[in-house]
Formats: structure tokens, sequence, C-alpha cells
């Protein structure tokens, strides 16, 4: 186990360096195209009013892999925040929240991800969508990246599609590229490429390198954040990004894309730290 660690560790430290010699950060694409500093200027100057942020309250919207470090923060902000009025946690079992009254506000429904065509009604009248369905590499191999992180997530996009969702959010990882060295990296990459062939009116990805913050975690994983330190101290949020600023983000993006269509966001962890932030403008407790 803990080979496999090391070599995941050294797997992903191998994508990002050959990510940076490519392409030495991840670029927003929007339409109109605004360069990421516009963009985040535009968020300081112009915050969220209450009337676009009343509009939302008729809205449903659905988190999938809601029980990972990453979609639990983005279930728990929503939650947290009343930002809408309905929020649909769709997974492969009901999880008992009776110590956690904030997600006994949500709606939780059971599906079967193996024939996820069969639960339509579980994306019904949700025209927003974060999925941040995820399996672990060093635990489930390479055969349950391609059924979980692939699979399942197209799948289930496609799903949503049918059923209206025009915003879907996807948190997926730094050094996804279909042209990988990589197995993991290619076949996240494929799932990236096929949900923007869906077609959804907006499109936002999260590029995380390293997520923290996560409640429970593998020793895998924690020897993975270990490794990272001594990068994250030399350069800040380069290597590390918390579970809940991928979360913060992600709205944040979803409130201030409101109306746009036609857009392709991508955010690295650089850009997610910032839009974290704005997010913390917008949205004071």
């Amino acid at each position: 186990m803990f080979l496999a660690a090391f070599g995941l560790f050294i797997s992903l430290l191998s994508a990002v360096l050959w990510q940076s010699s490519n392409n030495s950060k991840e670029t927003l694409l929007t339409c109109p195209r605004l360069s990421f500093d516009q963009v985040i200027a535009r968020s300081f100057t112009s915050p969220l009013s209450n009337m676009n942020l009343a509009k939302f309250k008729d809205v449903t919207a659905f988190v999938l892999g809601y029980t990972g470090g990453a979609g639990k923060e983005i279930a728990r902000l929503l939650l947290e925040r009343d930002l809408f009025k309905t929020v649909v946690l769709i997974g492969r079992r009901e999880v008992d929240y009776k110590d956690e009254p904030t997600f006994q506000k949500a709606k939780q429904v059971v599906v079967d991800f193996e024939n996820i065509d069969q639960h339509e009604s579980a994306f019904q009248g949700a025209t927003i969508g974060f999925c941040a369905l995820g399996c672990r590499p060093a635990v489930d191999g390479v055969a349950g990246v391609q059924r979980v992180d692939h699979d399942y997530v197209v799948n289930s996009a496609k799903i949503a599609k049918k059923m209206g969702c025009s915003h879907f959010c996807l948190v997926s990882a730094t050094g996804s590229d279909v042209n990988s060295w990589f197995e993991i990296s290619r076949i996240k990459g494929h799932t990236e490429e096929d949900v923007k062939a869906i077609g959804f009116d907006r499109l936002t990805i999260a590029k995380p390198k390293i997520i923290t913050g996560k409640e429970t975690r593998p020793w895998t994983q924690k020897f993975l954040d270990c490794a990272a330190k001594p990068i994250d101290l030399l350069k800040p949020g380069w290597m590390a990004v918390s579970a809940a600023s991928i979360g913060k983000a992600l709205i944040n993006d979803v409130f201030e894309k409101d109306g746009e269509t036609g857009y392709l966001a991508i955010y690295d962890n650089a850009q997610l730290n910032k839009q974290a932030k704005t997010f913390d403008q917008h949205f004071k407790e």
C-alpha cells in the first residue's frame, strides 16, 4: 500500500510538471471571453444583488458524490445558506444525518449508477448540478476510475441534461488530458471531453491538484497531504486546495454566470482559491 501511495504521488507530481511544461496555467474560457483577472475584478466591484440572489430561491440543484470531501462541502454550503429552493443529494445509499441538522434539509435520492437511465426522476426539475463523483485510485485501481470517474459521471450528466439541467459543475483533477502519459489522467480527460460534448448551456470544471480538509481520509491521502506540504510552503496554494474552497468556487461561478450561455470555465488551484475569496465577499454569513 505504501508503494502504491508513493507511486500515486509520483504520478500526480509528474502529471503536474508535464501539464506545467505544456501550459503554465489553466485558462478560464468564457463567452464573452474575459481573462480570469477581469472576472475577479468584476466580481469584487459588482457584488451580487439581492434580486439576483432571490431568483435562485425557486431553483432546484442536485449534488452527486456528496459523501466525499468536495461533494460534502458543496452540499453543506448550499444548505447552510439556503441558496436554492431544493437541494437533492443523489447517491448509492441514504446517509443518516441525525447529528447534522444542516443536511436534514436536503432531499436524498438513492440510485443505481450502473442503471442510472432508470432514475431520471432523481434529476427532475434540477437546473443546476454539481458532480464530485470519484473513487480512490489507490484502492479501486484503474478499473474503478473508469467505472466511477468516467462512466458514472458521464452517464449521470447525460440524464441530467435530458431532464433540464443547464449548468453542470464538475470536480475533475489537474493533469486530466486524453493525451496524458498516465492512464488515470487519460480516463479523467475523456470524462471532461465527454461531458463537454453533452452540450450544457454552461459548464464549469474544477481541476484541483491535492484536495485537503477532508473529514475522513485513508492513510494514502494523508501521505499525499504530507508530501505536498513542502511544495505548498514554497508556493502557497500551488499544490493543495481545500474541499471548502472548491465548493465555494463552483457555487460562486453559478451565481456570477447566471444568464450566460455557451461558455466553458476551467479553474486550476490558484483560480479556485480566488473564486473562493469572491464567494466570501458575496455570501457573508
